[in-house]
């Protein structure tokens, strides 16, 4: 005899239910949205606090690089995606031919009978089995994962390498605002030797000269705090713990013989291969499609309790094969091979573009050091030979140095620029 379990009014009962799990639901929403703009309000209020208290931590190239590796968020997003791409290859092949167990569960009855809903309503099951596939097919798919590996690991270390590059240009530009401040600091004391009639107009000058240091250390602290992900720090890069990076002197070492260029080369074969790899994967589709399961019975059920018995497992195959006579084959298969052909071609035309900025920056790099070298040389010589008499002559030699200045800070300026851009594709400077 079945046991009532509950009995229902179901007209009248649908729409409140419906109303009353809505109000429930905005008002849930409405809490949760509450607390996350409370937290976003102190976050900034956090921040804020931060970024108005003036205290400088002084941090080395060394404790700097460390913490970005740690903290930032591209190169955490580029580890992540391959570790999550790790994982997915780790449980390729058990899902695909591990066993597999399901469970159902429902409670149904004829309209007729809803308000007298008992357990004989009640179905519930477990089921278990297992799928061996097509080993081709499976094959194919872990092949494809191994290369999408082998570009993930590339990407990664382009993005460290790209990072540690803009780390490094704001070391540099931490000592550019260095040496500013203290040149400001002498031309001050210098005042006195101008002409009164220049003197106003060189007060404005460094006056504005100052409020432009200002706002670029306030934007290469936030550029710190960006590499570092560190909101409202106020990092001071020391700029004397910097590695050397020149290329002053072995730009001839620069050569696809000794590596150079050669993680652009390794990305380029990843997707020269994955173009290859979508034509193999057509042509698998052709094959027969083959797989084989294993069932059993339901391994327990609500009604009866069924037991597991081996001898009622089921072993079971199947080839299939389907036919279109729409062509559709044939143009995807001609798509994949126009796809891999424009790769090449395209890559090919990368690599020729690549060689001609190579070539283009060795010369600069060539030119900028020339100048620079100039430049260092001439302003020696201004230095050795100051004015001694006349305000004119003082102003005019105070001109010079600082136009020959300008000119050789302008030039090692552009050459450490290419340095940093030499460094990021010059295979053995990160294999040290």
């Amino acid at each position: 005899m079945s046991r009532p379990l509950h009995t229902l009014k179901l007209p009248w009962m649908v729409p409140w239910l419906a109303l009353v799990l809505s109000g429930c639901v905005n008002q849930r929403a409405g809490e949760q949205l509450g607390e996350r703009l409370q937290e976003a309000n102190l976050l900034r209020e956090q921040t804020r606090q931060a970024l108005e208290n003036g205290r400088q931590t002084a941090i080395s190239w060394r404790q700097a690089s460390t913490l970005m590796l740690e903290r930032n968020l591209d190169v955490r997003s580029a580890e992540s995606a391959l570790q999550n791409h790790v994982r997915t290859r780790r449980t390729l092949l058990l899902s695909e031919i591990g066993p597999s167990i399901s469970t159902f569960a429902g409670l149904g009855s004829g309209l007729d009978s809803l308000a007298d809903i008992s357990s004989d309503n009640l179905n519930a099951r477990v089921i278990g089995g297992m799928r061996i596939p097509n080993p081709f097919f499976v094959y194919a798919r872990s092949y494809g994962l191994a290369v999408q590996h082998y570009q993930l690991v590339q990407t990664r270390e382009l993005a460290h390498r790209r990072v540690m590059s803009s780390l490094y240009a704001q070391f540099l530009q931490q000592e550019s605002i260095d040496l500013q401040r203290q040149r400001l600091g002498v031309e001050e004391k210098e005042l006195s030797r101008l002409p009164a009639s220049d003197q106003m107009k060189r007060i404005l000058e460094l006056d504005r000269r100052k409020r432009t240091l200002e706002l670029q250390d306030q934007q290469q602290r936030l550029a710190m705090n960006r590499l570092l992900n560190t909101p409202g720090a106020y990092y001071r890069a020391l700029p004397a713990t910097l590695p050397d990076i020149s290329y002053a002197k072995r730009l001839h070492t620069l050569t696809a013989a000794s590596g150079f260029g050669q993680l652009a080369m390794r990305m380029a074969a990843a997707e020269m291969e994955g173009t290859i790899l979508m034509i193999w994967q057509v042509k698998l589709q052709r094959l027969p499609s083959f797989s084989m399961n294993i069932s059993s019975p339901t391994l327990w059920d609500v009604q009866n309790n069924s037991a597991f018995a081996v001898e009622d497992l089921d072993l079971f195959g199947s080839v299939s094969r389907g036919y279109q006579f729409t062509g559709a084959e044939a143009q995807r298969l001609r798509s994949a091979e126009e796809r891999a052909q424009n790769s090449r071609e395209t890559l090919a035309q990368r690599f020729e573009m690549e060689q001609s900025t190579i070539l283009r920056a060795i010369n600069l790099y060539q030119q900028s050091l020339l100048q620079e070298q100039l430049a260092e040389k001439r302003l020696g010589r201004l230095q050795e030979n100051p004015p001694r008499l006349g305000a004119e002559a003082v102003l005019r030699h105070w001109r010079d140095v600082q136009q020959t200045r300008q000119l050789m800070e302008s030039a090692r300026a552009q050459r450490r620029n290419l340095d940093l851009q030499l460094w990021v594709w010059d295979e053995q400077a990160w294999k040290r």
